[in-house]
């Protein structure tokens, strides 16, 4: 039998990485996606998908996002994970019940 998970059920879209990127870390220090994609040696549009929502973040950006401003790749990850768990409990999945050992 499946239902769906009686679990709390996000209502708003958590913030993506690459908000938190822009709005937390280069706007605040005047530093331009193009200046940021060059000092962490990748294209403009990989930061710019990535500030615009259009694309998730890996492991490998998490930890050059960090080295670059400081921060851990655990926090990066973390943001990123909100996002995939929101979405895909968005998609209406049915989840299977509680067995009956765990219940209570």
């Amino acid at each position: 039998m499946l239902e769906r998970s009686s679990a709390r059920i996000r209502t708003r879209k958590p913030t993506t990485p690459g908000e938190v990127l822009l709005e937390e870390f280069l706007k605040p220090a005047g530093i331009s996606q193009s200046a940021f994609a060059r000092h962490l040696g990748c294209d403009v549009k990989t930061i710019n998908r990535l500030v615009r929502g259009h694309t998730s973040l890996d492991v490998g950006m998490a930890r050059r996002i960090a080295a670059a401003v400081n921060t851990s790749a655990q926090f990066w990850i973390n943001l990123q994970q909100a996002v995939d768990l929101y979405e895909a409990e968005q998609g209406g999945e049915e989840l299977p019940a509680v067995l009956e050992a765990f219940k209570g």
